[in-house]
């Protein structure tokens, strides 16, 4: 049958206006869908349980392939929320874990430097390069920022290090003052 679009011109139309039938090939091809959609969901669901990172773009992907309100995209919202979670958690917990760290390696450099310059300090035959590194790390240690050297100042605290601030410099101005007098000698 023949008819005539708004130009004039003849278009062939079927002559019957109702959907052709299927003759039972849709079913396969809508079963195949939902079938791939399972799968797709069930690799998501243990995705989603060993690695967050994918499991954030996944879900966003498969959230374009289902109706809001099916089962399957609550589900789907719900482990994506569980996914954002964890990777929220495991940041803080990162960050707190450098910071632990770097606390602890701080604090373990400064014992082996209290050590170095104490023993230093312990002996009569010094260097004065050797005391003035001392004296430039104990001025550093009592005037840094009070998150700085925090595990050390459990065991080395900063009224400790002030002290003997003053009295490596109160040694040291002594013994410039006794030189003054053997060099008017001479």
């Amino acid at each position: 049958m023949a008819s005539t679009d708004k130009d004039g011109h003849q278009v062939e139309c079927p002559q019957v206006r109702i959907p052709l039938q299927s003759f039972g090939l849709e079913e396969p091809f809508v079963w195949l869908a939902q079938r791939c959609d399972e799968v797709d969901f069930a690799r998501f669901q243990e995705t989603a349980k060993k690695d967050v990172f994918s499991c954030m773009g996944k879900s966003q992907e498969l959230l374009l392939r289902f109706p809001q309100e099916s089962p399957y995209a609550q589900e789907i919202m719900q482990i994506g929320k569980n996914c954002q979670k964890k990777l929220m958690i495991g940041s803080v917990v990162g960050f707190f874990s450098l910071a632990l760290v770097g606390l602890i390696a701080e604090s373990v450099l400064d014992h082996f430097q209290l050590r170095q310059h104490l023993s230093n300090l312990e002996n009569p035959k010094i260097e004065q390069t050797a005391l003035d590194s001392a004296e430039i790390w104990l001025e550093n240690y009592v005037n840094s920022p009070r998150f700085r050297h925090s595990l050390s100042r459990l065991t080395f605290d900063r009224e400790n290090a002030k002290e003997m601030l003053h009295k490596l410099r109160r040694d040291r101005e002594e013994q410039l003052w006794q030189t003054i007098p053997k060099l008017c000698e001479i």
